[in-house]
Order: structure tokens, then sequence, then C-alpha cells
């Protein structure tokens, strides 16, 4: 058995290439009382990921196999009228085949950097709201920080705050060992956020040229009072303000799920420019074999940012009809536009075609029909 798994490890990197395993599962989706059924095609934790951001519970596996990547277009054919949905993350090398297959595309993650060569004044006009309440959170509680190249530092982090933050929040990808971020702490440092004698919350940094990049977050015990009191965002307010008094150019916030809520959200309050990470061998495809308001119901709990020929766009479900009123215009736009971002999709329910809104920078970020 020893010898077979050891096999399989080894084999994985070019089976995977053609390979990949299929679930089709059904669940009832978040503000959607109609069960929900979704094929995923991923040899990654994307499916786990999707499922339960998707899923108000863990959905029922109704069927589970191995497929060939180009039989994909069959399957979908012979699954036409089980499936609401199939989310498949397919190597880049598969995209021409499956062109006139899927309706939209992504990657799984997407980059934020914030850019802070100009004067402070300029900077903090980037910060959205919740961004600039964080000034008043941390004079109410007294949270200082501290910069540490300290090993016990490192392990109190580790232990006490990474794992049980990416065990409680952890959104699908796979823990770091310690002995790959202790390689990293050698070259970098930990930015640890302080509540009187206790640290609270930190960061593992590290610098490059005229870049400091926030790599791993975490919190202690990954307590979301401390969440609440701002021990998180304290971390990004002191980031960039130490970045900007020792000379950095830009502060990376490194990868973001490509979802227009959740980290990548946040991250966009401190004005942070999303762009793709070109990086990513694989894609990931949304194909619809049939529109609908479930479908609908899907983007409009799960908004996300897909590739087009301009650039990064979002795409957003909307329950409303085609005629998207300017309340909600101005909604969207409050709500979703980030530096990078070129336009909005919207998906209806009478249109299977979306309806899109470029944002107009000249114009005070407004969305243009």
């Amino acid at each position: 058995m020893g010898f077979l798994n050891a096999l399989k490890r080894s084999l994985y990197p070019y089976t995977s290439k053609y390979i990949s395993n299929a679930i089709l599962v059904e669940g009832i989706l978040k503000d959607c009382n109609e069960p929900f059924c979704c094929l995923f095609i991923d040899n990654s934790l994307f499916a786990n990921y999707m499922s339960a951001k998707a899923f108000k519970q863990h959905p029922r596996i109704l069927k589970q196999w191995k497929i060939l990547m180009p039989s994909l277009k069959r399957i979908i054919k012979d699954e036409h009228n089980k499936i609401d949905l199939c989310i498949a993350v397919l190597p880049i090398r598969y995209e021409s085949d499956f062109r006139d297959l899927y309706k939209f595309k992504t990657c799984k993650w997407v980059r934020q950097v914030l850019d802070i060569s100009g004067p402070w004044e300029e900077i903090k006009k980037g910060f959205h709201k919740n961004a600039k309440e964080v000034n008043r959170t941390i004079r109410k509680y007294g949270y200082s920080h501290k910069i540490s190249h300290d090993l016990n530092d490192l392990d109190t982090f580790y232990r006490q705050m990474y794992l049980p933050s990416i065990t409680k929040f952890g959104d699908g990808a796979r823990i770091i060992k310690y002995e790959w971020m202790k390689s990293f702490f050698s070259k970098g440092f930990l930015l640890i956020i302080m509540d009187g004698n206790n640290a609270i919350s930190a960061c593992l940094c590290s610098e490059r040229d005229s870049t400091l990049s926030l790599r791993i977050l975490g919190v202690l015990n990954g307590d979301e009072a401390y969440i609440k009191r701002g021990a998180q965002s304290a971390i990004y307010h002191f980031a960039i303000s130490y970045a900007k008094e020792n000379g950095f150019k830009e502060v990376d916030f490194e990868l973001s799920r490509s979802s227009l809520d959740g980290v990548y959200w946040y991250k966009s309050r401190w004005g942070a420019t999303v762009y793709p990470y070109d990086e990513s061998k694989t894609r990931v495809y949304f194909i619809i074999p049939r529109h609908s308001e479930k479908v609908v119901s899907f983007f409009k709990n799960n908004p996300a940012i897909i590739q087009t020929d301009e650039g990064l766009s979002g795409l957003v479900g909307m329950s409303e009809s085609r005629d998207i009123s300017d309340e909600s215009v101005e909604y969207l736009t409050r709500r979703y536009y980030s530096p990078g971002l070129k336009s909005l999709h919207l998906l209806t329910p009478d249109s299977q075609e979306t309806i899109k809104y470029a944002f107009n920078r000249s114009d005070g970020n407004q969305l243009k029909h």
C-alpha cells in the first residue's frame, strides 16, 4: 500500500494534466431555498472552498469519479439536465478547446498592491471609510506595534496565531509548514500588534527592493473578539505606516481569492490595486448549462472577479430586472469598485447575457452602462 501511494504521488504531476476529480453535489444555497446542483472538476482544494462558501450546509455528494479532461464537453452534455452550474479548474492548455463551453473564467487568486509612493494625504484619499476608522480603534484600545526577529516570537505566532486562524477562517488553502515559515522568517520579520504587554496579532513580512510584502497574518487563538476589536485591521495600519516611514514605494498585500467579498474586499478598503495572478497554471471556468434564477442567486452571494478581454472585471448576480435602478448602481459602485477593476458584469433573472457597467475614474468612479 505504501508503494502504491508513493507511486501515485510521483505520477500526480503528470496525470493531473489529463485526469481530474469530478464531484457532483447538491445542497441549498445561501439566500435560496431551492436545491442547487453543482459539478466540480477540480484537482485542488478549490471545490472545498467554494462548497463552504456557497451552500448553507455541507452539500450532499451525489457522485464522485475520475474523468479525462478532454471529455468534459461530453460530460456536460450528458449531465445537462441535472446540473445548475459546473465549476472546472483546468490547466490553461485546455482553454482554446473549451472556449465555446464556458461562460466566464477567472483564476483562483488575484494580487493586491498598494502604491504609497505619493504623499500621505494622497494615500489616505484612497482609504475607504472602514480603513479610515482604524485610527480611532487603535486610539480607543491603545494598540502599539513592534518589529521582531526573534525565533521565539515566530514560534508563538505560528502555534498560537497562524494555526488557529487558518483552521478557523481558512479558505481551502494548504497549511504552511513551520520549517518553511522559519526559512522565510530568516529573510524577513514579524510585525506584532500589542495590546499593552500582550501580543494579539501579527504578520510575517518581507522586504524586496522598494516593496514591503505582508505574507501571512494571524490573530491570537483565532479569536473573533480580537478581530472585532481591530486586531487584524491594526496590522494593515501599522504596516503601511512602517513602509512609508522606511522609504518603501508599495505594500504588497499578496494573494486573495478571486471573489469580490471576503479577504479581497477588506484589502480593497485600503485602496489596493488588484492585478491578475500571472503565475497560475490553471484557470477556473464557470460553465452554465442553462440560465436560471438559481444561477443568478449563486453569483449574488458569491460575486466573482473574472478575466475579460479588457482586463479584470466583477461579476455580480442581481435579483432586479434589466432596468437597474440608480440607487443600485450607486450601491454597486461603493461596494465593489477597486483600482484595477475595469467594469462590473451584472447577471439578472431576465437576461442570459450580462449587463455591463464600466467604471469611469474621471466621473467619481461611477458606473457607466
